[in-house]
């Protein structure tokens, strides 16, 4: 499997760049994400803003052009939490499972449940622990990504490219926020 890990890159004078913002085709025939568009790209939000103790996940979402009810029945977005169903592969079986995904800005965590009841988590994953977040430019049909961690790495599938982006925009962010 060939992917792209996203990391911090640096200009020519030494400061860093985002890799928040992606050209993201919805033409299924596309790659998902040009490598050179996430190594020029500028953050589409300061990082002061998202320090702040006001910042909000829903507000940077449709400040930023995402439109919310093209994924409402697909995520739940709220001032601090993203919520919603992916596919995950199983290392063991080589199969995909739908779980439910909480992304909590505030609390720091990824969590992951069998379902959306959010009880007994099967996986809390700090962000300090993300590594990378890479899109898997070996499947041009579905929107894929890559989610590295300290202790594994993870194939995720989003049901939708416009999902894709929200949780790959924010999990970029993590690492961003990592190497500052």
């Amino acid at each position: 499997m060939s992917t792209m890990f996203v990391k911090m890159n640096r200009d020519k004078k030494g400061q860093k760049k985002t890799p928040s913002s992606h050209n993201i085709k919805n033409d299924r025939s596309a790659s998902l994400v040009s490598l050179d568009a996430v190594k020029n790209t500028q953050s589409r939000v300061s990082l002061a803003a998202i320090h702040s103790s006001d910042f909000s996940v829903k507000h940077f979402l449709e400040t930023n052009g995402f439109n919310l009810d093209n994924v409402k029945n697909y995520v739940r977005v709220d001032d601090a939490t993203i919520r919603g169903y992916l596919q995950k592969l199983s290392h063991r079986w080589k199969v995909w499972n739908r779980r439910w995904f909480v992304f909590d800005w505030r609390a720091g965590t990824l969590i992951y449940y069998k379902n959306n009841k959010e009880h007994g988590a099967a996986q809390v994953i700090p962000f300090r622990h993300i590594i990378a977040v890479s899109a898997d430019s070996s499947s041009r049909s579905e929107p894929k990504f890559c989610l590295k961690t300290t202790q594994k790495t993870y194939l995720l599938m989003a049901p939708s490219y416009d999902v894709f982006r929200i949780w790959f925009d924010f999990l970029a962010l993590v690492v961003e926020q990592k190497d500052k």
